[in-house]
């Protein structure tokens, strides 16, 4: 073994004594260190290796040597905490299982909500404990080891040719830390900071299951295993105090606040140093010590918890009426009982700003997307599928995985609401059109090439002859060919929004009035929903809608006359909230 090597690991007592003894003199705990080793190394170099001993603290500021031990100190403590973090979190996991199937009732503001398990609930928080294990486990300590102030200025006075950066950063490596380039004259702490406020993250959640262990023992719904000898109170002998949580969330709180301060006030130093950081630093091990200490508490306390399921029973006995929370949606799926007047005002009201934003973007967008669709000689469908594919990409989203129809939901109430707008569709038309929507939709889905491929195949074989589903499978890469109509078609669009906004208040004051129809006066209204005059539009698609009974006819009609017919549902009381 290289005698440096054997001077550290063979450090005894009497070593560090005689660092003591030194340091009396120097006044300065790393120089003492320094001639330490110098003592140390002398009968290994002899005479002739002297000059070779002054490398020793070649070019090193005290910080270079600290830094470097205060990384090595966290990372080996880190370890240790890890141990015990990982085993207490396995002991809460195992409980999870255990009890996954014993129902519980729930607490939301501290009165009784829905029913969950306790298992599920244990699981909550050994999932959060092991996210935030992960944090702490990404975390790799830096190092710095460039001199005085950080520019390894007199390492380049005596060595100009050595790559000293390169030199230093294998040093650091080769002990397990991460390089930081760039520094003062210390290492600047974020490092540590990050650790500090990832382990008081791990200690909040540990915290909150205390409290929460601490309730249900409150409650009755754990029991505490006695153990032979203790004494639960001096005066109350019947008592089994839960303080082991106690002890936990106590030492937690102190922990969190050492490692909280030292984290905020390690990242703060004056130029390029100042000595607070020195005297902050050798209080590292009591942030976790106090970690630890409550790590050990809480599996005490954890071994010691029984579960009471006939209190748990009761409870859920005492309190049926938590099972409402399934009714409304079961009686909105099964089209149980009335509409509410006032609800289905409601429901028309909103259905109305509904068809109101897809006029106004339909007839500000109609005509750039028909004017294109005659220039590049392709669909209008696949015109809006390049637009969908342009918006979100911008959105951060994969055109290609995106499902359009994740928020259309067909269900009963929507056949009550859509057909008073459409007086010639009954209920059970509507609702079928809905699903067939959805269904349509869901079969042209292609978010994997395979059935990409299959759907292209099945339309080329077996689907409608000409144009007419080109564009509906949202095309994997962008068509160049559109660039400039999507550049056109997202000014369009944004002229729309406030055109929508200022559509939709003028509504929502007939709406208070218990009319609809006056705010038709806006001259967009005679347009339809290809923005253009019905007439215009009626002429132009004449011969093709009494041929094939086109759906374009509809565009003919304006918007409103959709809403004005049923006014007689609606009444001046009410918000459309």
């Amino acid at each position: 073994m290289p005698p440096h090597r054997r001077a550290a690991s063979e450090c005894s007592v009497a070593d560090a004594q005689r660092v003591k003894d030194i340091e009396k003199t120097t006044n300065h705990d790393v120089k003492a260190v320094e001639y330490f080793l110098k003592e140390k190394l002398a009968p290994a170099f002899g005479k002739s290796g002297a000059k070779t001993l002054e490398f020793v603290h070649f070019g090193c500021t005290s910080e270079d040597i600290n830094n470097m031990s205060h990384a090595l100190m966290l990372r080996d403590g880190q370890k240790a905490l890890r141990a015990a973090m990982d085993e207490l979190t396995g002991g809460i996991a195992s409980r999870a299982k255990l009890w996954a199937k014993v129902p519980m009732l729930a607490h939301t503001h501290g009165q009784p909500a829905s029913p969950t398990t306790v298992g599920k609930e244990l699981a909550v928080v050994s999932r959060r404990l092991k996210r935030q294990a992960a944090e702490i486990d990404r975390l790799v300590m830096p190092a710095k080891m460039n001199g005085a102030v950080g520019n390894f200025n007199a390492h380049f006075a005596a060595y100009p040719k050595v790559d000293w950066e390169r030199l230093s950063r294998r040093v650091i490596e080769g002990m397990g830390l991460r390089q930081n380039q760039l520094t003062t004259q210390i290492e600047s702490h974020d490092g540590i900071a990050e650790l500090f406020d990832a382990i008081c993250r791990w200690n909040s959640v540990l915290l909150d299951f205390d409290r929460d262990v601490w309730m249900y023992v409150s409650m009755g719904y754990f029991k505490q295993r006695t153990v032979k000898g203790e004494i639960g109170s001096s005066t109350m002998p019947h008592k089994v105090n839960p303080i082991d949580f106690e002890n936990s969330e106590g030492n937690l709180g102190l922990a969190n606040a050492v490692m909280g301060f030292m984290a905020r006030k390690l990242a703060v130093s004056r130029m390029q140093r100042d000595l607070t950081d020195s005297t902050t630093l050798r209080n590292m091990g009591v942030g976790f010590g106090y970690t630890l200490i409550a790590i050990r508490s809480t599996l005490k306390g954890l071994g010691k918890l029984e579960l009471n399921e006939e209190r748990l029973a009761a409870d859920l006995d005492a309190n049926w009426e938590v099972l409402a929370e399934p009714i409304p949606p079961a009686e909105n799926e099964a089209h149980i009982g009335e509409w509410n007047p006032e609800a289905l005002k409601r429901a028309e009201f909103v259905y109305a700003c509904g068809c109101l934003c897809h006029f106004v973007l339909d007839s500000h967008c109609h005509p750039t997307v028909n004017e294109y669709r005659d220039t590049l000689r392709i669909t209008h469908s696949q015109i809006e599928g390049e637009f969908d594919h342009f918006l979100l990409t911008l959105d951060g989203k994969d055109p290609v995985q995106a499902d359009l129809t994740a928020n259309f939901r067909p269900h009963t109430r929507g056949d009550v609401v859509i057909p008073l707008f459409y007086s010639a569709d009954p209920p059970r038309k509507v609702i079928a059109s809905m699903r067939m929507t959805v269904g349509v939709q869901k079969l042209l889905y292609a978010p994997s090439d395979k059935k990409r491929l299959a759907l292209k195949a099945g339309l080329t074989l077996f689907g409608p002859k000409g144009p007419s589903l080109k564009g509906h499978i949202v095309p994997k890469e962008p068509d160049p060919r559109c660039a400039e109509v999507n550049s056109l078609l997202t000014g369009r669009y944004a002229e729309a929004l406030p055109k929508a906004v200022e559509l939709i208040k003028a509504l929502y004051a007939e709406y208070q009035a218990g009319l609809y129809g006056r705010f038709t006066a806006d001259p967009l209204f005679d347009l339809n929903f290809g923005g253009e005059l019905p007439e215009v539009t009626a002429r132009k698609n004449a011969e093709r809608l009494e041929a094939r009974k086109h759906p374009l006819r509809t565009y003919a009609v304006p918007v409103m006359e959709r809403l004005r017919h049923n006014n007689h549902h609606t009444s001046r009381e009410g918000d459309p909230s």
